[in-house]
């Protein structure tokens, strides 16, 4: 509301939240979430990389 002329009251806010489609939310995720931009962060020692790198597949 600070950066828009437009205000919104509650119930339009869920409005606007419900008009979202699965398929939407499906194409954004799957942009945002790629294999190539994954990371972790891991302190201390582990024996076995390969159970790291299989928390990273989607």
């Amino acid at each position: 509301e600070l950066f828009f002329e437009e205000k919104l009251t509650p119930g339009q806010y869920k409005d606007k939240i419900d008009e979202v489609k699965k398929e939407e939310l499906k194409a954004i995720a799957e942009e945002i979430y790629q294999d190539n931009r994954l990371n972790i962060a891991i302190i201390g020692p582990y024996k076995k990389e390969e159970r790291f790198k299989k928390i990273l597949r989607i």
